[in-house]
């Protein structure tokens, strides 16, 4: 009968010393975040950056072109009573000019701090070319700390001594952001001003980082072949005045942009997976669980963030993305891909190069002697001459346009070049179709036919990241 006692004994002493030991680990997080919040706040971390980059530069508010609202909720530490939590969701209204306005709010906890923060942001569009833009933000508003005297365990303490419980601070940041045929590169001061959450006086004064916090971003969005699947590296250098200077290197990779996986590592700190989908066509779910390694083994069992993205409204920089459109390419496609020899005009039609206006005048020959001088006459060609030219396609198949969105890679104006093109093509795995536009006497080969303008642009957009389709636009037929 005594050695089951024993055991009993062993085991509560076993759980005496594992509560123990979750209290140092708390006490460790409180005195970590004294010395940290006595100097001066850090920004909250989101390792979902990627998906919606306002949370860290301003100057990327509007980027998608819809309206956007997007919630963040992260939990550190699993199994670590008071782990460090965070809330946050922003709402970004791109306009249909170069402005777009945001408004940004989080709140983060951990162990006795609370620190909540909302601002307003505003972005401008500086456009370079085409596929080229540079964008620049900026945001401001205001913050708050609570922090629970309550339960400091010593109020007296000359630390905590004189300290309110809640103070107010200036937040801002700047932003920027530059664009170039799927490279992205930025750089933010996520925290324009110092603030500190032990002080003695409700609102703080105003002290400029002077750069000692700021993060660069780059990352390269591109096609995998002709498929639907997309590839985006990322990296992120983040300076830090209090803690480590954090080095991270990843990828994403999409299929239609509507379900993704990646990861990422950062350096002393661990591994980060992700995983994400679209629940339906304007709602979106992300999820990051972020590793448990380097400084933070011994802070309970990982991460979880999860992101939640709404979208609505049209999307204002639909036109722009548009990149090639159709008025303004046609000309230039008129001009046969394939080349291969025209069939010869004979000499009874009608030569294919048309009159311009001033040939359409023939004055009459002079006449010399006593004859009367005649007035110059005039011959006009009657309208219908020009309609009713030779059809160079005639007796050839011409499909109409149905109503929809058509990613088009060539236009022709023989049949035979369309569908010689056509065959190569699908000899590279790309399967197309061709229709005949009757008003622009032009055959468009095209790989999609959809009716919805996302699905189309997405993938106009992976075909113009490669050299051979770099003109690839989308026709829309209503």
């Amino acid at each position: 009968m005594d050695k089951p006692k024993q055991g009993s004994g062993g085991a509560a002493q076993a759980n005496a010393n594992s509560i123990q030991m979750k209290k140092n680990i708390i006490l460790l997080q409180m005195v970590l975040s004294m010395s940290l919040v006595s100097q001066g706040q850090q920004y909250p971390y989101f390792n979902q950056y990627i998906l919606n980059p306002y949370v860290y530069n301003p100057a990327t508010i509007g980027n998608s072109g819809y309206n956007e609202l997007n919630f963040f909720y992260r939990q550190q530490w699993l199994g670590v009573n008071d782990a460090p939590k965070t809330q946050a969701f922003n709402f970004q209204y791109p306009t249909r000019k170069s402005l777009s306005f945001g408004l940004n709010f989080y709140n983060d906890k951990a162990v006795l701090l609370s620190s909540s923060s909302l601002t307003l942001g505003l972005a401008y569009k500086v456009p370079l070319s085409d596929r080229q833009y540079i964008k620049f933000g900026l945001s401001s508003g205001l913050g708050m700390n609570n922090f629970d005297l309550e339960q400091v365990e010593n109020p007296d303490d000359p630390a905590v001594r004189g300290v309110l419980d809640k103070t107010s601070f200036l937040t801002g940041q700047f932003g920027v952001h530059y664009y170039l045929k799927g490279l992205k590169l930025g750089f933010s001061l996520p925290q324009l001003y110092k603030y500190s959450a032990l002080d003695t006086e409700d609102f703080q004064r105003i002290d400029i980082d002077q750069l000692d916090n700021y993060i660069l971003t780059a990352s390269y969005k591109f096609a995998i072949g002709a498929s639907n699947l997309g590839l985006e590296p990322f990296a992120l250098y983040r300076k830090s005045e209090l803690l480590p200077t954090m080095v991270e290197a990843g990828a994403m990779l999409d299929y239609k942009e509507v379900f993704w996986v990646g990861g990422s590592y950062r350096k002393d700190y661990g591994g980060t997976g992700y995983v994400g989908f679209d629940i339906m066509q304007n709602l979106s779910f992300g999820y990051a669980y972020e590793f448990a390694g380097g400084q933070q083994v011994s802070l309970g069992k990982g991460t979880h963030e999860f992101n939640f993205k709404v979208r609505f409204g049209k999307d204002k920089n639909k036109k722009e993305k548009q990149l090639l459109t159709q008025s303004a390419r046609d000309e230039e496609y008129a001009t046969p891909i394939v080349l291969e020899k025209r069939p010869t005009v004979e000499a009874e039609t009608t030569p294919a190069i048309l009159p311009q206006e001033s040939d359409l005048t023939v004055t009459a020959p002079e006449i010399s002697g006593d004859e009367e001088v005649q007035e110059e006459e005039v011959i006009e060609i009657e309208e219908t001459a020009i309609e009713d030219l030779p059809d160079p396609n005639i007796n050839k198949p011409k499909p109409a346009f149905a109503q929809g969105y058509y990613v088009v890679l060539g236009a022709f104006e023989i049949f035979e070049n369309a569908v010689n093109y056509k065959g190569i093509l699908e000899k590279k795995g790309i399967e197309t179709r061709f229709g005949y536009v009757e008003d622009r006497k032009l055959y468009y080969v095209y790989h999609l036919h959809t009716s919805s303008f996302d699905e189309a642009r997405k993938l106009q957009s992976q075909f113009a990241r490669l050299k051979e389709f770099n003109d690839a636009w989308v026709y829309d037929v209503r």
